[in-house]
């Protein structure tokens, strides 16, 4: 069999089973039960790059942790306030951690590295134990960066691309009205990251991807809400750290501009 056929096939099966999972880690009004606002949240995701990069941790592990997160505040009966924040972070950072990272780092890392001793060991295995029964152990949810690497691998999509979709992922997860299922998630990623760099986009991925009728309403509503959130993303100071570029809002012309680089990609 044809090399490119098998691979294909593969990925076809592949992307169909993380599909049939995919629906389970859709959350909705994640916030509306607690005393958390969408700010705190973003500030939360914001120092979760900054940690991820720091103790150079998987960057699927970033992903799993928001989705832990986000599904735990989603399903908890417990009203949840600002001051929870911290040890509901740290502690899906541990739980996606253990998941996802081959070096592992012990509970005293989260504890006193990445928790500064504001909460202790005990605290995180507490948490832990309330995640995992609230989430019925269901935490290994597909996120929208499996897409990503499979498809890039199996078509090679150049690693500028791949870098810039991953980080406008990145920037997805600070805000609620820009998260879709995973996979449409990857698709709106893929296609802006292609338009902002000049690169020839497959056509074949989006058939992977999405069949809806809407994609490419989708993917220009992405769009406007990165032109309009530029200024307010500045103030996460993190959220274009991991991949070294950062977004420029220009009129209605929207950058990436890479840093230590001279030339700057643009979509009109």
């Amino acid at each position: 069999m044809d090399s490119n056929l098998s691979q294909l096939m593969f990925l076809d099966q592949v992307i169909s089973h993380l599909k049939s999972r995919e629906k389970g880690s859709i959350v909705k009004d994640a916030l509306i039960n607690h005393r958390i606002d969408e700010s705190l949240r973003a500030k939360m995701i914001d120092w979760m790059i900054e940690v991820i990069t720091k103790f150079e941790m998987n960057i699927k592990t970033f992903f799993l942790s928001v989705k832990i997160m986000d599904k735990y505040l989603q399903l908890s009966k417990t009203i949840l306030e600002s001051t929870d924040i911290l040890l509901l972070g740290i502690t899906c950072m541990f739980i996606a951690h253990k998941l996802e990272d081959v070096i592992r780092y012990n509970i005293k890392v989260f504890e006193k590295g990445i928790g500064h001793n504001k909460i202790t060991a005990k605290d995180i295995i507490e948490m832990e134990q309330k995640i995992l029964i609230t989430l019925n152990f269901s935490i290994d949810m597909p996120v929208s960066v499996d897409f990503l690497v499979l498809i890039c691998g199996i078509y090679g999509v150049p690693e500028c691309v791949k870098k810039a979709a991953e980080n406008l992922l990145i920037v997805f997860q600070l805000y609620y009205n820009l998260q879709y299922l995973p996979s449409l998630e990857t698709g709106c990623a893929l296609v802006l990251a292609s338009r902002f760099l000049g690169y020839d986009l497959n056509q074949e991925i989006l058939l992977f991807i999405s069949t809806s009728a809407d994609f490419f309403n989708r993917v220009l509503y992405m769009k406007e809400q990165l032109s309009l959130r530029t200024e307010g993303m500045r103030k996460y100071k993190n959220a274009f750290l991991y991949r070294k570029f950062e977004l420029v809002a220009c009129n209605s012309n929207v950058y990436f501009k890479f840093v230590n680089e001279e030339e700057n990609a643009v979509i009109a």
